[in-house]
C-alpha cells in the first residue's frame, strides 16, 4: 500500500472534478448545436422554454461543480484559496453564457405578436435577428474539402455571442461577477477547514466552531485521565490538558486517606491545532502500592499571570498484584447514546481497566475535529467512573478511523491518537508521534496484555511481529496471553477484504504456537465468536479462540455477516462489551448488550 493514502483521495477529487467539468463543457457545445440547428416554426412557446431549461441546466451544473470543489478543499485535498478562484471563474463561465442565451433569444426569437403567417421555415442565419431572403454563407463558416467544420462554427458563433452580450450589458456583468466572486468568498469562508465525523455523524466548519465554546476555555485544567502502564499495578500514567500555556507541570498524587502529598513532575507539548490553543501534559508515576486507591491533583503554573492552575481531585487504583482483575474490552466506541449507556453499564462492575482497540472518536484523521475528541475525553471523564467513583484506566489500540485510512497510514496523518495517549514509560525526549503504535502490559501476576497494530501505521510484519513473538515467548510461564488489535483475522465479515491471508497466517500461526488465550478483534461493528482455531481448521486442543467485531455502541443491524465461514462459531448484530475476568486460574469473558445481559460467554481454564 502507498505510504500516504490522501495523495490516492486527492488525485481521484481532482480527476473526478476536472472531468465533470469538461463534461459541463461537452454538454454546452451540444446543448449550442441544437439550438442553432432548431428550425423555429409555430411552436412559439419552444424555443424561450427550451432556453430556460438548458440555462438552469447548465448553471445548476456548474454550481454543483463549485459545491464539489469547495467540499474538496475543506477537506484540504486543494487549497481552499484555489478552489475559491476556481469556483468564481466557473461560475463566471456561467454567467457569461447566462447573457450571451439572452442576447440571442433576443434577437432570434420572432416577437410573440406577430401574426402565425409570418413565421416560415426558413433556417435563420447568423445571430443577426432578422430573415433572410436568401441563403448565404456565413462569415464564420469555416470549411475543407466540402465537409462543414460545424464544430469550430459553432465555437466561434458562441464566442461572438458572447463578445456582443459583453457589449450590450457590461455593466450589469460587472456587478453580478462581484457578486459572484463575494459569493465564492462566502461559501469558501463557511465551508473552510470542514470536520467530518460519524458514529454519529456530525460536520462542522470553522465558522460553525465559532458559536460552540471550547471545552477547555472556561476552565484552565480539563480531560485528566490515566492510561494503562506497562506493570500496572505499581505504575500509572496520568494525563490532562491545559488552555494556557504553561510554564510548569506537576500532579500531587497520595494513598486515598493519608494527608502528605507527593508530586511527579510533568512533561508538556502544545497539541497541533490551528483554532485553539492546549497543552497536553503527562507523567509517569512509579514505586505506587498494588491495589491501592489513589488520589490525583493536576497543576500548572500559568505563564500569563504567573499564577498556580489546579484541578479537583481525581481517584483511580492500581491493579492487585494477584486475584481476578476485571476489565472490558470492545472496540468501535460509538459517542451516540447507546454507546454512553454501554460505557455506563461496564462502568457498574467495577472494572479496573478498559480496552479500546480501534476507532476510538471516529474523528477520521482531521485535525479540525479535535471537538469530537473533546467529546469522547468527556465522556469517559462522566461516563467510565466505577460506583465507587474511580476513574477507569484506558488502553487503546489504533483504528482506522484514528489514521483517516485502512492500512499503512503515515504518522503525521494520525493527529491526536499518539499526542494524547502515551501507553508506555520513558517516551518524554522524543515527539509524541514517534510513540509506539504496539505496547505490553503486565497484569498482576497472571496475564499478559498486547495492543497490537493490525497494519494500519506499523507493518504487521518485521519489527512489531519480532517484538511480538518475543513477549510471548517470555510470557509461557503466564496462565493467561491476551491480544487486542482492530482488524480480524478471522471476520465476521468477508465481502469487504481486509488482512491479507499471508500476513493472517503469520499471526494465527504464532498465536497457536504461543498458546495466546484469546484474542479481541474489532472493526465489523458486531459480535463474534470463533472456533478454537488453528491457521489450517477447527484445532480444539492448541487453537485460539477469536472475539470481536467491535461493537461499543455502533449498529450492525445492516452488517452483511458471514455465518458460512468455516471458524465462526456464533454472530449477533447486537452492540457490547466483553466484561473479563482473569485470575491463576481461568479467564472469563461476558459479552454484554445494553440491558446487561450476558448474552454468549467463553471461558478458559487452567
Amino acid at each position: 500500500m502507498p505510504e500516504d493514502l490522501k495523495s490516492i483521495y486527492t488525485g481521484v477529487v481532482v480527476a473526478v472534478w476536472v472531468a465533470l467539468m469538461f463534461i459541463v463543457l461537452g454538454v454546452t457545445y451540444l446543448t449550442l448545436f441544437i439550438c442553432s440547428q432548431t428550425r423555429y416554426k409555430q411552436k412559439r412557446g419552444l424555443p424561450r422554454a427550451s432556453y430556460i431549461a438548458s440555462t438552469i441546466a447548465i448553471i445548476a451544473t456548474f454550481l454543483f461543480l463549485g459545491l464539489m470543489g469547495f467540499s474538496a478543499s475543506a477537506m484540504n485535498y486543494v487549497n481552499p484559496w484555489l478552489m475559491i478562484v476556481l469556483v468564481w471563474i466557473l461560475w463566471t463561465g456561467a454567467m457569461f453564457h447566462h447573457f450571451r442565451q439572452v442576447t440571442e433569444t433576443t434577437k432570434l426569437y420572432f416577437p410573440l405578436s406577430s401574426p402565425p403567417d409570418e413565421h416560415r421555415e426558413e433556417e435563420l442565419s447568423d445571430f443577426d435577428g432578422e430573415k433572410p431572403k436568401e441563403k448565404k454563407k456565413s462569415k464564420m463558416d469555416w470549411t475543407y474539402k466540402g465537409i462543414k467544420l460545424w464544430i469550430v462554427t459553432e465555437s466561434r458563433k458562441y464566442v461572438h455571442s458572447i463578445r456582443n452580450g459583453t457589449k450590450r450589458r457590461w455593466k450589469t456583468m460587472i456587478v453580478v461577477n462581484l457578486i459572484l466572486l463575494a459569493i465564492s468568498f462566502v461559501i469558501g469562508g463557511l465551508t473552510m477547514d470542514t470536520c467530518f465525523c460519524i458514529e454519529p455523524v456530525e460536520i462542522t466548519t470553522r465558522f460553525s466552531r465559532l458559536f460552540s465554546p471550547d471545552p477547555c476555555e472556561a476552565r484552565p485544567i480539563c480531560h485528566a485521565y490515566f492510561t494503562l502502564a506497562e506493570n500496572p499495578t505499581t505504575e500509572i500514567i496520568a494525563n490532562f490538558q491545559s488552555s494556557r500555556e504553561p510554564t510548569r507541570g506537576w500532579i500531587d498524587y497520595r494513598i486515598e486517606g493519608t494527608s502528605t502529598w507527593n508530586t511527579a513532575e510533568t512533561t508538556f507539548f502544545r497539541a497541533a491545532m490551528t483554532e485553539v490553543t492546549r497543552w497536553v501534559h503527562w507523567s509517569d508515576i512509579s514505586q505506587l502500592e498494588p491495589g491501592t486507591v489513589y488520589e490525583f491533583r493536576f497543576n500548572f503554573r500559568n505563564l500569563e499571570s504567573d499564577q498556580d492552575e489546579t484541578s479537583d481531585i481525581y481517584k483511580t487504583r492500581t491493579i492487585p498484584s494477584s486475584g481476578n482483575v476485571t476489565f472490558l474490552s470492545g472496540g468501535d466506541m460509538s459517542s451516540n447514546d447507546r454507546g454512553n449507556f454501554l460505557s455506563r453499564m461496564g462502568a457498574s462492575h467495577s472494572p479496573h481497566f478498559a480496552v479500546v482497540a480501534g476507532d476510538v472518536g471516529y474523528a477520521n484523521g482531521f485535525i479540525e475535529c479535535y471537538r469530537r475528541w473533546d467529546k469522547w475525553l468527556n465522556d469517559w471523564e462522566n461516563y467510565m467512573k466505577t460506583p465507587e467513583g474511580y476513574q477507569i484506566i484506558m488502553t487503546l489500540g489504533i483504528g482506522n478511523h484514528e489514521a483517516g485510512g485502512d492500512f499503512d497510514r503515515p504518522r503525521s496523518g494520525t493527529p491526536f491518537y499518539f499526542e494524547y495517549f502515551p501507553q508506555s514509560f520513558g517516551w518524554q525526549r522524543y515527539h509524541p508521534n514517534q510513540r509506539p503504535s504496539y505496547h505490553a502490559h503486565n497484569i498482576a501476576n497472571h496475564t499478559l496484555l498486547l495492543m497490537l497494530d493490525s497494519g494500519v501505521v506499523t507493518s504487521m510484519l518485521g519489527e512489531q511481529f519480532d517484538w511480538m513473538q518475543s513477549r510471548l515467548a517470555n510470557a509461557q510461564h503466564l496462565p493467561n496471553r491476551i491480544t487486542a488489535y482492530h482488524y480480524p483475522l478471522f471476520p465476521s465479515v468477508t465481502r469487504w477484504g481486509g488482512i491479507p491471508q499471508s500476513t493472517r497466517d503469520v499471526w494465527s500461526s504464532e498465536f497457536s504456537r504461543s498458546n495466546v488465550t484469546v484474542a479481541f478483534e474489532n472493526h465489523y461493528h458486531v459480535f463474534k465468536k470463533t472456533k478454537a482455531v488453528d491457521t489450517d481448521g477447527v484445532d480444539a486442543v492448541d487453537g485460539v479462540v477469536y472475539l470481536g467485531d467491535g461493537a461499543w455502541g455502533t449498529d450492525g443491524a445492516l452488517i452483511p455477516i458471514d455465518r458460512s465461514s468455516w471458524w465462526m462459531e456464533s454472530a449477533d448484530p447486537r452492540s457490547h462489551v466483553f466484561l473479563v475476568t482473569a485470575n491463576e486460574k481461568m479467564l472469563l469473558a461476558e459479552a454484554r448488550d445494553v440491558n446487561n445481559e450476558a448474552f454468549d460467554t467463553y471461558v478458559k481454564y487452567h
